[in-house]
């Protein structure tokens, strides 16, 4: 897990969260805003790593820390 909104950048310093067998897993976000999430498969081999937004994942975005957190329109604090 890192924070940041882009994958693909060369800056971005990755977490590691947890290594498991399952199938699926539930973590909570180190990053409450603009969390990237990395995972790849590991058999006789590692596979590629797989990378993504919470963003791109949920299809809902918190805004960034420094908007307007109020108002009498609750739909500001989303973004699809």
């Amino acid at each position: 897990m890192a924070e940041g909104d882009d994958p693909l950048d060369p800056t971005v310093s990755w977490t590691r969260i947890a290594d498991t067998t399952a199938s699926s897993i539930v973590l909570a976000l180190l990053h409450s805003n603009q969390s990237l999430i990395r995972v790849r498969g590991i058999g006789l081999a590692a596979g590629p790593w797989r990378a993504g937004t919470v963003g791109t994942l949920l299809n809902l975005f918190w805004l960034a820390d420094t908007a307007v957190h109020w108002g009498a329109d609750a739909s500001i604090f989303w973004r699809a």
